[in-house]
């Protein structure tokens, strides 16, 4: 049987784990005021 991940991060930059090792871009709510503002957060999600 096949499976497959569908992701927007690119799978070369995550660890043996899994983890995504780009610390410029967030990837959680839990994140945002720390990676990303409120405000772009905000600006990004007026269209969803």
């Amino acid at each position: 049987m096949y499976s497959w991940r569908v992701t927007k991060y690119d799978p070369l930059i995550r660890d043996v784990d899994g983890s995504y090792l780009n610390d410029e871009e967030w990837t959680c709510f839990s994140e945002l005021g720390t990676k990303i503002s409120i405000e772009e957060y905000l600006k990004m999600n007026k269209n969803t």
